[in-house]
């Protein structure tokens, strides 16, 4: 009789795990299920009212104090209102499949309001944190479709008043994200509503999952639009269940960055990407999962995700949870021209990486960071529930 298996830990002994490698080993069939989409995804959003490239700010002041030749900082704090990269992803993967449903061409469409259905509406669902329920709903707005929004029950009040808001309709489950996917899935199924999600397990569908990540890739054309031909040598990111990570990695690869090195950033309580690279697979990390990188907070990597990340991330980094905000309050601190970074823990994650890297000599050497690193990150939220502004309150009235 064989030994039972010995469960993962809950948080990686080290820090830092290193696979040392590299987007570039991504070919074929996952490469152009990205890159051939990256032209409608960019002609469609951009059709939608509120479309505005996000700034790509250059952040000198702290690439001298880290000893780097350039930093960058993506700033997805004002992405169609909604404060957030996740605008991205659900609102296209509602247009797409409304626009299949119709028999349209989504990139051919000269206005969205050909989208708008006739007759009883569809029901569009999904399970969030806050920022995909909120593109969910956005996208069911300009296609005249109800929206129907599962929360777990840590989520802010603030943020379900922001879906609310969006015109989505509530409902709070007990547990965590994992628990909203999972009572997401099981009402979907059982009244023919259709769930847009932004993860997939093993027995999943992926066709949905794969158009949210489709999304992010028009964040990701205009970096390298806004790099004017520079490219990064690492990308420190932060990832929940990975779709991000997967568009941005797969974009790299269809860009031909040869020698980016991608540095996967995740809470060390919620550590699932790297969990999986540990294990091989997605596997469920064990043991209460809650964090300040709330939108961080998930449980199981995504199958879809995984299949493009595997064997093409340079590195996995844990963080715990004084570094997130330690680094929300560094990148509000750097002078820049136009507005202050006033981002979220969950959206500095990979700003706190780098810092954490940077500050130990061994984990520097090891990733490769050095002199002539340009290396950037994704600010993916701004402070959506005020806790920087609260904190800072906080400090004054003591």
């Amino acid at each position: 009789m064989s030994a039972p298996e010995t469960p993962p830990p809950a948080v990686p002994r080290e820090p830092l795990l290193v696979s040392g490698a590299f987007p570039s080993q991504l070919r074929g069939n996952e490469v152009d299920l990205y890159g051939a989409a990256a032209g409608e995804v960019c002609s469609a959003l951009r059709r939608c009212p509120a479309y505005r490239p996000t700034p790509l700010v250059s952040l000198a002041a702290g690439a001298s104090e880290l000893g780097l030749q350039a930093l960058w900082v993506k700033d997805e704090s004002s992405r169609f209102s909604l404060d957030s990269f996740k605008a991205l992803g659900g609102a296209y993967a509602v247009l797409s499949l409304s626009a299949e449903r119709a028999g349209l061409c989504l990139s051919k469409l000269h206005e969205l309001n050909a989208l708008k259905a006739t007759g009883e509406p569809s029901v569009f669902c999904a399970a969030t944190d806050g920022n995909h329920g909120r593109s969910v709903a956005a996208g069911a707005r300009l296609v005249g479709a109800r929206c129907i929004i599962f929360v777990h029950e840590h989520v802010a009040e603030s943020r379900r008043e922001l879906l609310r808001q969006g015109g989505a309709e509530l409902r709070v489950i007990p547990g965590h994200y994992d628990d909203s996917v999972a009572a997401c899935r099981e009402q979907a199924e059982r009244n023919g509503w259709t769930m847009v999600a932004d993860v997939a397990g093993v027995d999943d569908d992926p066709k949905l999952p794969i158009r949210v990540t489709q999304g992010y890739l028009a964040m990701v054309h205009e970096i390298r639009e806004q790099l004017e031909g520079a490219s990064p040598s690492h990308v420190f990111l932060q990832a929940g269940v990975g779709g991000l990570a997967a568009a941005v990695v797969a974009a790299i690869a269809d860009f031909g960055w040869q020698d980016t090195r991608v540095v996967i950033v995740e809470p060390a309580v919620a550590a699932c990407l790297r969990l999986a690279a540990e294990c091989g697979e997605p596997r469920p990390v064990q043991g209460d999962i809650d964090s300040i990188m709330g939108m961080l907070s998930c449980g199981i990597a995504s199958v879809t995700a995984w299949s493009v990340l595997c064997n093409r991330v340079y590195a996995y980094l844990t963080l715990d949870e004084r570094e997130a905000l330690a680094a929300a309050y560094w990148l509000l601190s750097q002078p820049t021209q136009a507005s202050p970074l006033a981002i979220s823990p969950s959206g500095a994650a990979g700003a706190a990486g780098l810092l954490k890297a940077c500050a130990e000599p061994s984990m520097r050497e090891s990733l490769g960071i050095n002199a002539s690193a340009r290396v950037l990150l994704i600010a993916t939220e701004g402070d959506v529930d005020g806790l920087l502004k609260k904190r800072q309150n906080g400090v004054a009235e003591a």
